[in-house]
């Protein structure tokens, strides 16, 4: 498998779909991850999320590109953004959207502050966008409803979930999540942190550590859970269908702050392949969290496909080829560049691309 990542806003027509098959096919390129859902908003007709802006009436973007790409030779792959719900900077304007039927979904942080509470520039140093929280089952439902309907409706050759984390530990305090967790564990996660001097100083640093731990492990499980149920609604319905997880490259990132502990998920089998985002200039530094990945999955029936940030390469192109090299070198299973922009717009990348993809290379 040699694939791109093809950002949303390249389907909203069908002109910018055939430019992006004829591209990547051109490369190489034996798949699309194409992202149908970006911010709770649909690039294919959907009942339960309002068409994206942008897209032509009347036209279903996805089945074009499942229809273009299948010329082509190209695999497509759903690319799914879980708990990313709107854009931070505006109020979606569609009255069906995820953000106008339940505003009370979104994330709340330690101090007990919605998302909505702050500022643009505040919530710009701390989320991607307006978020989910996912320790409340009713958006745990509407996540799995969201993939769901994809998997049933076309015909996709997988499933790439994204975003399927927290933004920080600094968030998931949602009053009915904290509920929940009282419900199981006794004791209210934020009021604890609220009073620390006064916990520590009665049971001492390392019980409260071990409390604040079962807090952390319980939003770890959120997140799980929900992979793990769409895991298996996918293989279900659609057996055939490829499960893929775009991660943190860095894993004591991912798993300590993001609160996504994708070495579980590979333990415990809960997906086809993982795909760690490893964007950097640093190729030294991508080979060490893939070579981390391939350790992790080795014997597992995992498998790992390098995420390359082709975009931050621009001006060296080179440092792809040595990237791709490096992908190879650690026993990565595929490779998938970041994105179809830098594909169409840079012709010192797909000339290193083409040179490693088009005559049917490994993918490595």
């Amino acid at each position: 498998l040699r694939g791109v990542w093809v950002v949303r806003h390249a389907l909203n027509s069908r002109e910018s779909i055939e430019r992006v098959v004829e591209a990547a096919r051109a490369a190489g390129a034996t798949a699309l991850f194409a992202q149908v859902n970006g911010r709770s908003e649909a690039y294919y007709r959907s009942s339960l999320l309002p068409m994206a802006p942008g897209v032509e009436p009347g036209f279903d973007p996805l089945a074009y590109l499942l229809e273009r790409a299948g010329r082509a030779g190209l695999e497509v792959h759903a690319w799914i953004n879980a708990f990313t719900a709107g854009m931070l900077s505006e109020l979606p304007a569609e009255a069906q959207h995820v953000l106008n039927r339940h505003p009370e979904w979104v994330t709340v942080d330690r101090d007990g502050r919605s998302l909505w509470e702050y500022s643009l520039e505040e919530a710009l140093v701390h989320v991607p966008a307006r978020m989910l929280d996912p320790g409340v089952p009713a958006v745990q439902d509407f996540v799995y409803q969201s993939v769901m309907e994809v998997v049933e409706r076309y015909a996709v050759a997988g499933v790439h979930l994204d975003y399927a984390r927290y933004p920080s530990r600094r968030f998931g305090y949602h009053p009915e999540s904290v509920a929940r967790f009282v419900a199981e564990h006794g004791f209210d996660p934020a009021a604890l942190e609220r009073d620390a001097a006064t916990y520590i100083s009665r049971h001492g640093v390392e019980a409260y550590r071990a409390q604040l731990a079962l807090w952390d492990d319980w939003r770890r499980e959120q997140v799980t859970g929900l992979v793990a149920r769409i895991r298996d609604a996918v293989k279900a319905r659609r057996p055939g269908v490829r499960f893929t997880v775009a991660v943190h490259a860095d894993v004591t990132d991912a798993v300590e702050n993001r609160l996504q502990d994708w070495p579980a998920w590979i333990e415990r089998g809960l997906v086809d392949a993982v795909v760690p985002m490893a964007y950097s200039q640093d190729t030294a530094r991508v080979a060490r969290q893939l070579e981390e990945a391939v350790a992790l999955a080795r014997d597992s029936g995992v498998d790992v496909y390098a995420g390359l940030g082709a975009h931050l390469l621009v001006d060296a192109p080179q440092t792809l080829a040595g990237q791709l090299e490096a992908a190879r070198a650690a026993g990565a299973d595929a490779v998938v560049i970041f994105s179809q922009e830098t594909l169409l717009g840079s012709p010192g990348i797909r000339d290193v691309l083409t040179a490693a993809w088009a005559h049917g290379s490994s993918g490595r």
